[in-house]
């Protein structure tokens, strides 16, 4: 276990990101928005277009016509699902055959992204979910983002200009993205516990930052989302693919138990392949942390 040397780094470290967000560079919130709006519009006409007339190669489900033809309904709008990633592909070939089977039920317009962080840094959960964000607009005009078992809508997820991205191995990005909200007063709805069930599969426990450094960075939240988000995210795309839900078992990813279970999921995969509907899969490189890492026995 490894403690910090003594406290005057955790100070330094909060000083140090405090002045590197105060870079004058640095877009404000509404700026990002008003640009990602504009673009929104731009790509919705140009998707619709080519979704009712019959030529988009990726989006030619019902739900996505009625998501063109039909406005201001929940089940006619178009959702990205992102799958934060690294190194759990028997979890990942578990995940995806039920979220799609569940999904295509509803008869949703949506797009599934695996955003993967392929280097060796600690896990930095904001910068994979700000990249999915950003690079899924790409794609599909959504208009509700879910991640994390969070569903927020876009506007709202850049008010508060999406997730911290100083939050490096496991712990409280959460609870800094549920600070955002209640800044901004968005409500947070919890479903029912009775409904809103999950089993956790077993996984090899993420290392942490020491509590007192991510209490610390979490007390500067009022202080730091608008500089801290999606208008300071930095990352390296490595590689973007798309492929269609019966294709996406072919997908290398580098973790050996794949190839032990591979055989199994391949099947499930299979047994699914009408449900045709495209997967994003996100490479990503999201750089060093600022500091030393600091590992913690309560990891997960």
């Amino acid at each position: 276990m490894f403690r910090p040397r003594i406290d005057s780094e955790l100070a330094l470290f909060i000083t140090n990101e405090l002045s590197r967000l105060l870079n004058p560079d640095i877009p404000t919130v509404e700026d990002v928005g008003d640009t990602v709006e504009r673009a929104w519009f731009k790509h919705e006409k140009e998707f619709c277009l080519k979704v009712l007339n019959g030529t988009h190669q990726l989006f030619n489900s019902e739900g996505c016509r009625n998501s063109c033809l039909i406005s201001n309904q929940p089940y006619t709008r178009r959702n990205v699902i992102i799958i934060p990633y690294r190194n759990r592909a028997e979890h990942l070939m578990k995940l995806i055959p039920r979220l799609v089977e569940l999904l295509t039920k509803r008869n949703l317009c949506y797009l599934l992204i695996v955003s993967e962080q392929i280097d060796q840094q600690p896990f930095n959960k904001g910068i994979v979910m700000n990249t999915a964000f950003v690079e899924a607009l790409n794609w599909l005009p959504y208009i509700e983002l879910i991640g994390g078992v969070l569903s927020i809508p876009l506007k709202a997820f850049l008010r508060v200009n999406g997730y911290s991205n100083l939050f490096w191995g496991w712990g409280a990005e959460d609870d800094d993205v549920y600070e955002r909200l209640m800044i901004n007063e968005i409500p947070v709805i919890r479903p029912d516990p009775n409904v809103a069930q999950f089993t956790m599969l077993k996984h090899k426990p993420s290392l942490a930052f020491h509590s007192a450094l991510r209490t610390q960075i979490l007390s500067f939240t009022k202080v730091r989302y608008r500089l801290d988000g999606i208008n300071s995210l930095n990352y390296t795309l490595v590689k973007s693919q798309i492929k269609l839900y019966n294709q996406f078992h072919s997908l290398t990813y580098n973790d050996e138990v794949t190839k032990t279970h591979f055989s199994h999921e391949n099947n499930t995969f299979r047994s699914n392949s009408k449900l045709n509907y495209p997967i994003l899969h996100l490479k990503i490189d999201v750089g060093k942390p600022p500091v030393e890492f600091i590992k913690e026995d309560n990891s997960t």
